[in-house]
């Protein structure tokens, strides 16, 4: 395969990073941002809400290998094309939905299209059009997406006020048909069980790897992102509930959580000058660094702290983004990105479908502060478990 022209690999990448923007926007942050309306109206506790979150991810998880072995396969235009529209079916039911139930079918169908469409998907994509340049693609990918919390969080809280948190998820079900759906319709086609050929070379001995399964390596990574996960979820979807809990307005807790969005672009462009580094011990870092971010307003008081500790936090968040996808490439076949990660992905959602369930449970029975020290924990295992990720690879990597 020529290598493609510099303004191809652009144009998709522009592409792939709007589409990245609003979906996430659409059918993660705006959760969020119409959170404290849709409870105060609805009357739902706090464990159903966070119930449909988590019955969405379970879906999109469980789909996720199949996704990826489609865009390996055939590319990513019929899967996101497809996602879109199951998205946006989704997002109406949620916004005439009168009962718990039909809530959390909405979820499903959401879930659905999250799996085609969020970054397990898009990072696919960008390894199976161009896979010389994917690292390249992703940084650019994330960078833009990076910015969904900062925009559309406080922007679905303003509408929810303004117009209602129904009429709000239904903009941005139209949003999702407006832009979304033709910016997929125009991504390129690839033919049916085309050769992957990919200037990407596997660090030493991954083949090896890749043929003895790596079991070991590839559990030990899943169970770390697992913890990781559950605590980002956690942190993401509860973040301006907690703010509000701690005295915080709910345009003062909005404006704080913003902080996040921006926040990840740098964790993002930092891992990227760091990328000499193991992406393992940089992982390891970063789970370090959001202990201490998630521990300071449990000891120091003070607007100033929350912003610091959303700032951290947002920054380690969006290192992990990056470093996900750089692990798997380090330690799996680069040619079976794409079902590689979305294996991965499948364990990992199963962790992030039922965090929220289970954090809004611990906060109805234990109160934020000792809910909050519980994300510490799991941070604490995600740490030591990738120890054996670290030890397993130099394990491999020693000569015979």
């Amino acid at each position: 395969m020529n290598s493609t022209p510099a303004s191809s690999f652009w144009n998709v990448t522009t592409k792939l990073s709007l589409i990245e923007l609003i979906a996430w926007g659409s059918l993660y942050y705006l959760f969020a941002g119409v959170l404290p309306i849709l409870h105060a109206e609805t009357g739902w506790a706090h464990v159903w809400l966070g119930l449909g979150v988590s019955i969405a991810l379970f879906i999109a998880g469980f789909l996720a290998p199949i996704v990826g072995r489609r865009i390996d396969n055939r590319g990513p235009r019929e899967v996101m094309i497809t996602s879109v529209v199951t998205s946006c079916v989704g997002l109406l039911i949620w916004s005439l939905s009168s009962s718990v139930v039909a809530y959390l079918f909405a979820w499903i169908l959401i879930g659905a299209g999250m799996a085609g469409i969020l970054y397990p998907a898009a990072f696919a994509a960008i390894v199976r059009l161009h896979p010389q340049r994917s690292r390249q693609g992703i940084l650019a990918i994330t960078l833009i997406a990076a910015l969904a919390s900062t925009i559309f969080v406080p922007t679905s809280n303003l509408l929810a006020h303004a117009i209602g948190w129904r009429e709000t998820v239904r903009v941005f079900a139209v949003l999702l048909v407006c832009v979304l759906l033709p910016l997929t319709i125009t991504l390129p086609k690839v033919p049916r069980n085309a050769r992957i050929e990919s200037s990407i070379v596997p660090p030493k001995n991954s083949a090896d790897r890749v043929r003895s399964g790596n079991t070991t390596a590839f559990v030990a990574l899943a169970v770390a992102l697992m913890l990781a996960d559950a605590v980002s979820i956690s942190f993401n979807v509860y973040l301006i509930g907690m703010l509000i809990e701690l005295g915080q307005s709910e345009v003062g807790a909005a404006a704080i959580a913003s902080l996040a969005g921006v926040s990840k672009i740098g964790g993002r462009l930092l891992i990227s000058v760091c990328s000499r580094f193991s992406p393992l011990v940089l992982l390891q870092i970063s789970l370090v660094t959001k202990a201490i971010a998630l521990g300071l307003p449990l000891f120091l008081p003070g607007g100033w702290c929350l912003s610091l500790m959303v700032v951290l936090f947002g920054v380690t968040d969006g290192a992990r983004t990056l470093l996900r996808p750089a692990m798997v490439l380090a330690l799996f076949d680069p040619h079976s990105f794409g079902v590689t990660n979305g294996k991965l992905q499948m364990f990992v959602s199963f962790s992030e479908s039922v965090a929220p369930f289970l954090f809004g449970a611990l906060i109805v029975t234990f109160g934020w502060n000792w809910s909050w020290g519980t994300l510490v924990i799991f941070l604490a295992g995600a740490f030591f478990v990738l120890l054996l990720v670290t030890a397993e690879s130099s394990e491999t990597d020693r000569p015979a």
